[in-house]
């Protein structure tokens, strides 16, 4: 009788959570939204073009595939793409993929010539390579940026050579365009970008860039 007691017992208590269960889950709320797709490859490539990022001329949308297949670019969305911009096709003549952006490779400093193409380079990713004079990288980063002669020991350490070259050049920007930021480390990508610009990839992916390098 008492082991018929206990049986039933269990089972009301069983019939009692779960009818409870089905009650929480059918109150608003209780099931989470779904996530929003990752955006496509071209939505990405549409929204960078509208930001200032465009792809150099020549560049096309199978340079970037053939070097990374399409799903990767949307398994890493914003991110990915961004990076890839900031580095050049592997065809010759190996032109940037996207013209307001380059990388820096932090580890790859083992020769003075190596700072005179990083200054270069973003130079050219700025707009300001017009302002850029002789560049000397004998026994000292020496050169003429918008008038002005600027020497960099090469005794600092790799970061703050970086640091000063890209103040330099952010110095020279007008207003409303900046420097901004994407930390790969040891790699930093650098983009030119309005604050409009920014503030459209800040929407679409908020953080992923800074506007102080990660130096």
């Amino acid at each position: 009788m008492w082991l018929k007691l206990a049986v039933i017992g269990v089972v009301l208590v069983g019939f009692a959570l779960a009818i409870r269960a089905v009650i929480r889950a059918n109150r608003p709320g209780a099931h989470p939204a779904p996530r929003p797709a990752a955006p496509s490859l071209g939505e990405q490539i549409g929204l960078l073009a509208r930001a200032g990022l465009t792809l150099s001329p020549g560049v096309t949308r199978a340079d970037l595939t053939d070097f990374g297949p399409e799903d990767t670019y949307r398994h890493d969305p914003w991110r990915l793409l961004l990076l890839t911009f900031a580095i050049r096709i592997d065809r010759p003549p190996h032109t940037p993929f996207c013209p307001a952006a380059c990388l820096l490779r932090r580890d790859a400093f083992d020769a003075p010539q190596d700072f005179a193409d990083a200054l270069r380079d973003v130079a050219r990713a700025a707009g300001t390579a017009d302002r850029l004079g002789q560049v000397n990288a004998a026994d000292r980063l020496s050169y003429n940026l918008g008038g002005q002669s600027r020497e960099i020991s090469f005794d600092a350490a790799t970061d703050d050579i970086l640091r000063r070259v890209l103040d330099d050049i952010a110095a020279l920007l007008p207003a409303g365009r900046h420097l901004a930021f994407l930390d790969n480390d040891p790699q930093v990508a650098v983009f030119c970008l309005t604050d409009a610009g920014h503030a459209m990839i800040e929407t679409a992916a908020p953080g992923l860039l800074h506007r102080t390098p990660p130096l």
